[in-house]
């Protein structure tokens, strides 16, 4: 594993011994850092520095890593293992049911949690710590909570290292200051805490099952628009409702018509037309493609293929440049936008693009222009994303991975072919059939060329658009109110976390001890004892042996 090379930042210097004194701290508290409360009997070390070559997935030792460590909880999402002889080999520390774990490396960096065990015996990767405390000072779940609370974080941040990744080192974790209450008072802290945790995680919980649901009502309202389902009372409040069949055959004549008359336009205009170009070819009538796929007929409604639909005045169907027709050394910071798969999200259109080229490149790449009301098809990457190109976006062309439709004006909508393309069972059926079986990883004009659609009149796509996108948008409505409550719900465990080590959650033990009459021992006590403890029995702390970890 790299070590970082970036310098080390100075260490804020740890508060006075007397701060509490000084009013920096409640009565009875005292500062010490994390390394110094570790007891004779406890470990603070690192993971084990295991590579991809010591691994074995029929291993019957567990290797947890970075993505089971969360921000208090253990998130148990790892698969990894090795053997017992090999970790007997790299001399490998297990782990104990109880343990803290300390992610050295983010997102967020220096989150902590208690391991909870596991059905197999466990160790841990290099890039995590393992904090083992003893009964004779704090507790795990207290270094848990201080370690994840915002005053920490900010030590946390000040002692990383890196550019590109930040991680922190064991040693400088160990070396951060806390404020350490009296044990009495720890514990009323964590308790207090935990019950006020407990509540806020309930509703982040429920909060968290709102997103999915939003994702499931999405789907289920494209589905009954393009069944028909959505517009069933529009169609029977109607006296009368053009036939969708009637509607495809005037537009398939005046295709025919336009066509021969641009075709004629252009061999006027050219004497001839020119070597492969688009207008030579003769006129072909569209056929509907033939599928295995049956559409349940609604009144009113029937099928066409695309072609049947595709603009007449420029190539209906087009893919982005291939190979050296757009090298990389043509890409610019600024100039004419190339579109990509990164302007496709979930219907939506997201504005920016990676990379732009000279206005005489895009010259050169006038045929892969995408134009206002054009749909953008991902055919790579995530594959079937799409959407619709919007009226502002001014001049552009498409990426290889970027497959652009154009239909004819008054034929389809396009963003009803949208909610086709991925919210249509019978559509998305075809889709899968057609690339089943293939090596394919991505889409093509023939896919899409097979597809047989769902046809109803325009009158009727227009209803249908309106009635979608007032329902997305009560659900982008609902979204943004769950987002904003989740966001709450994590400043509001900030906001516990940063008041249980002020000392203001729970009385403190020098404000109990008085009001009952009695002595306390202050943490100062607590801390020469876990010293003089110290001095018989130095605890394990630091890289075992041998360690390779940063």
């Amino acid at each position: 594993m790299a070590r970082s090379s970036a310098p080390a930042k100075p260490e804020p210097k740890a508060p006075p011994a007397d701060a509490d004194e000084n009013g920096e701290l409640p009565e009875g508290w005292a500062h010490a850092n994390l390394g110094e409360l570790i007891g004779s009997n406890g470990l603070f070390t690192d993971g084990d520095w295991v590579e991809s070559k010591d691994q074995d997935p029929n291993g019957d030792v567990r290797l947890i890593q970075l993505a089971d460590v969360g921000d208090g909880y253990y998130r148990n999402r790892s698969s990894r293992f090795l053997t017992k002889h090999k970790a007997a080999e790299l001399v490998c520390t297990y782990l104990k049911h109880g343990d803290l774990l300390i992610a050295r490396m983010p997102d967020p960096l220096g989150r902590a949690c208690i391991y909870p065990g596991d059905t197999k015996e466990a160790v841990t990767v290099v890039d995590v710590c393992i904090l083992r405390p003893d009964s004779s000072g704090p507790a795990a779940k207290f270094f848990m909570h201080f370690i994840n609370s915002p005053q920490y974080r900010v030590f946390i941040e000040e002692r990383s290292q890196g550019t590109t990744r930040k991680r922190i080192s064991r040693g400088n974790l160990a070396g951060i200051p806390l404020p350490v209450p009296p044990i009495a008072e720890q514990k009323r802290i964590v308790a207090k805490v935990e019950a006020l945790l407990a509540r806020v995680n309930e509703a982040r919980e429920r909060l968290a099952k709102v997103p999915p649901i939003l994702k499931r009502f999405r789907q289920s309202i494209l589905a009954a628009a393009c069944s028909g389902r959505l517009t069933e009372d529009w169609r029977e409040g109607q006296l009368q409702l053009p036939d969708a069949n009637e509607v495809l055959k005037a537009i398939l004549e005046n295709r025919k018509v336009k066509w021969e008359s641009r075709k004629l336009a252009r061999l006027i205009a050219n004497g001839a037309a020119p070597k492969n170009d688009y207008w030579k070819r003769e006129y072909e009538v569209p056929l509907p493609p033939e599928s295995e796929e049956v559409f349940e007929e609604v009144p009113s409604w029937t099928t066409t293929g695309l072609e049947a639909i595709l603009a007449t005045d420029r190539p209906g169907m087009k893919t982005g440049p291939f190979g050296s027709a757009l090298n990389k050394s043509e890409h610019q910071a600024s100039g004419i936008p190339v579109l990509g798969i990164e302007n496709i999200d979930s219907l939506q259109f997201i504005p920016g693009s990676k990379i732009h080229i000279t206005k005489e490149k895009a010259n050169e790449l006038s045929p892969f222009d995408a134009k206002a009301g054009d749909i953008l098809i991902s055919r790579s990457g995530t594959v079937g994303e799409v959407c619709v190109v919007p009226a502002n976006l001014g001049e552009a062309r498409i990426s290889t991975n970027i497959l652009r439709v154009s239909l004819e004006p008054d034929t389809m909508l396009p963003q009803f072919f949208c909610f086709l393309f991925v919210g249509s069972p019978f559509v998305k059926n075809q889709v899968r059939r057609l690339c089943g079986g293939s090596t394919r990883d991505f889409l093509n004009q023939g896919i899409l060329a097979s597809l047989l659609l769902p046809f109803p009149s325009l009158t009727e796509q227009r209803e249908i658009v309106r009635r979608v996108e007032k329902l997305f948008n009560l659900v982008d409505a609902i979204a943004k109110r769950v987002a904003a409550a989740t966001a709450r719900a994590d400043k509001l465990t900030q906001a516990i976390l940063a008041r249980a080590f002020r000392g203001e959650l729970v009385p403190t033990e020098a404000e109990l001890a008085r009001r009952e009459g009695r002595s306390y021992e202050p943490a100062s006590e607590l801390l020469k004892r876990i010293q003089a403890a110290r001095t018989e029995g130095k605890p394990t702390i630091g890289r075992k042996r041998g360690s390779k970890g940063a």
